[in-house]
């Protein structure tokens, strides 16, 4: 289930990016839509070959991250919908989680539906909360002296902090 969750978010992510790059010039539409299938491919093609027994496959994972990433930051150096991108980039992210949790599960042979449901509320709470912030981040617009933007930045670290702290498991 999780694995078919983090391959869903991953052909979501890449449709939101194929749907941005779409009113891209020609010649970045097919540079950004290039790497995003190359990128699709390589993480699908590291999650199809881990069932096969291919270990050594399990790293092109991260460069499908990368390439996925790196198709965002491409479109939104090109300002395409930056709500598109910025949805799209939140669904790569926790597809990578959960292909990752994924990996890490597939070596038990019995897992209990609590511990699953417990990842997948945490990550999606944390996917949630870093998309909500990032597209208030779009629409709001003020001015910081530098002095209440490092204070923002600080209490930000300081809450992401305590964050993490509280979504560990206890021991």
């Amino acid at each position: 289930m999780v694995t078919w969750l983090a391959r869903t978010a991953l052909f979501l992510a890449g449709g939101l990016l194929a749907r941005a790059f779409s009113t891209a010039p020609v010649w970045a539409r097919f540079g950004g839509e290039g790497l995003l299938l190359a990128s699709l491919a390589l993480w699908l093609g590291s999650s199809f070959s881990r069932k096969a027994g291919h270990p050594a496959w399990d790293r092109l994972s991260l460069l499908g991250l990368g390439g996925l990433i790196g198709s965002a930051v491409g479109a939104l150096y090109f300002e395409l919908s930056p709500p598109l991108v910025l949805t799209a980039a939140s669904l790569v992210f926790l597809g990578w989680d959960l292909d990752l949790f994924a990996r890490r599960l597939s070596g038990f042979a019995r897992i209990e539906g609590s511990v699953v449901r417990r990842h997948l509320q945490s990550a999606g709470l944390v996917a949630a909360c870093g998309l909500g912030l990032a597209l208030l981040g779009l629409n709001l617009r003020f001015a910081l002296g530098f002095g209440l933007a490092l204070l923002l930045a600080f209490a930000s670290f300081a809450s992401l902090v305590a964050i993490l702290r509280l979504a560990r498991p206890s021991s």
